[in-house]
């Protein structure tokens, strides 16, 4: 992987521990323009998304992050943002494929059951 981006990344991460969210997303865009495959930038774009309330957006990231490759928390974020978009069917669906990936993660567990309330 380009050390320059592993570089932008990590001032991304610093970015967003201080709180300058405008400018760790236009890096987290920054490196995926240049690096379509950089997955660890599509799940933190996806965070920040989802913290700053833009929940398609999110989506759109988690999405992408998952194609590039399956895991539990990608789908636990999927079904989190689906959850906040009153998607509850949908959002059980995406917890159940966390849980399926990895059964001890009891996050999937306890919004599959606020989804079922």
């Amino acid at each position: 992987m380009n050390k320059a981006l592993i570089k932008d990344f990590n001032r991304a991460i610093q970015y967003e521990n201080e709180r300058n969210f405008q400018a760790a997303l236009n890096i987290y865009l920054t490196i995926i323009q240049q690096d379509n495959t950089f997955r660890e930038a599509y799940i933190n774009l996806g965070s920040l998304y989802a913290r700053m309330n833009m929940l398609t957006e999110a989506m759109a990231c988690f999405n992408n992050a998952v194609q590039l490759k399956e895991d539990f928390v990608v789908y636990f974020n999927i079904g989190c943002i689906l959850y906040k978009m009153n998607e509850y069917k949908k959002a059980i669906i995406q917890l159940e494929k966390s849980i399926s990936i990895n059964n001890r993660f009891a996050l999937s567990m306890l919004v599959i059951g606020l989804s079922y309330s």
